[in-house]
């Protein structure tokens, strides 16, 4: 009932935080039109509704001026809805089509574009979200918090958005960075206090810095991770014996294969806080770095792609990103 049933006129909608720019007093009044069945005159053809679309300085109601097209005189009275005697309105201004060979980059334009750097928090149920899902919470709240996304050319304009070290489904983070391009964003402190207010249960704003385009972007040097198991037991005594090989070789599979890659090229500091827990560093190689668990089940003897059924149940928290 609670999402089939009646709604108070009173009550948040789930797209109420979207600006359609019509507003809610023209939307009640629409619904009570229908419910009366009285219908509603076209604003082109009569006086503003007030329906909140249009601040008639950038945008307001324009009507296609009808020109005669070479060679189709003879369609006039047809039925194609052709008048060569067609008079416009009063008032009405047709729109001057672009020159030939002009386009929108040749105008010049003031807008100012920052990169904002964005440092935070997922921790909770959020760890669940994929990438992909978690990209969509961000689009989202951007929105909600009133800035703008600077986008993509082309058919299918995406928001310039990217993040550093995406995290595995699964894996919270306390130390999370990314990077967006924002239009005209307001002050740092007032971006991430919208920012903040703006983001969902799970999610939590550490800090946003402002920076020109043309400054450089981050690197990602290594990253700590910690690491608590449901079940299980971890041997100290054998992750003792495993790093005193002078290799550790792992096999790990990607879109390109099968590669083979050297664990203690990758290991930073190591350290079992519990028979059940352990953090440690992982650096990242021009190859790409490895899951904190793959790690963890190599330095028990384990095998790195399949760990132990014991550690079914396990919560993998990366404590810090390390930068180069």
């Amino acid at each position: 009932e609670t999402y089939t049933g009646a709604r108070d006129l009173d009550a948040p909608l789930p797209w109420s935080h979207l600006g359609p720019r019509v507003t809610e007093a023209y939307l009640r009044s629409e619904r009570a039109q229908a419910y009366r069945a009285a219908g509603t005159p076209d604003c082109r053809d009569g006086g503003c509704l007030g329906c909140g679309v249009c601040d008639f300085e950038t945008i307001e109601p324009r009507l296609a001026l009808q020109t005669q097209v070479e060679g189709t005189a003879s369609d006039a009275g047809t039925g194609s809805g052709f008048d060569p005697n067609h008079t416009p309105a009063a008032g009405f201004e047709p729109v001057t089509p672009p020159e030939p060979g002009a386009s929108e980059a040749s105008t010049p334009t003031e807008t100012i574009v920052l990169r904002a750097r964005v440092r935070y928090t997922k921790e909770g149920e959020a760890r669940w979200l994929s990438h992909l899902e978690t990209v969509d919470v961000f689009r989202r709240a951007v929105r909600r918090a009133g800035l703008t996304f600077r986008t993509s050319q082309g058919f299918h304009p995406q928001p310039r958005i990217s993040f550093l070290h995406p995290l595995p489904v699964g894996v919270a983070g306390l130390d999370e960075w990314m990077d967006m391009e924002l239009v005209a964003p307001p002050e740092a402190s007032e971006a991430f206090g919208r920012l903040k207010a703006a983001l969902p249960k799970g999610f939590g704003l550490l800090g946003l810095s402002l920076e020109p385009l043309s400054a450089p972007r981050q690197r990602i040097a290594a990253a700590r991770y910690r690491v608590d198991l449901a079940e299980g037991r971890l041997d100290e005594t054998l992750l003792v014996q495993v790093l005193a090989r002078p290799e550790i070789p792992v096999l790990k599979k990607g879109k390109k294969g099968v590669r083979r890659l050297d664990l203690k090229l990758l290991l930073g500091p190591v350290s079992f806080l519990t028979s059940r827990s352990a953090e440690l560093t992982l650096s990242m190689s021009d190859e790409g770095g490895l899951r904190p668990l793959a790690a963890l089940a190599a330095l028990q003897d384990e095998n790195p792609e399949a760990p132990p059924e014991a550690w079914a149940e396990v919560l993998v928290v990366k404590l810090e990103t390390l930068l180069a």
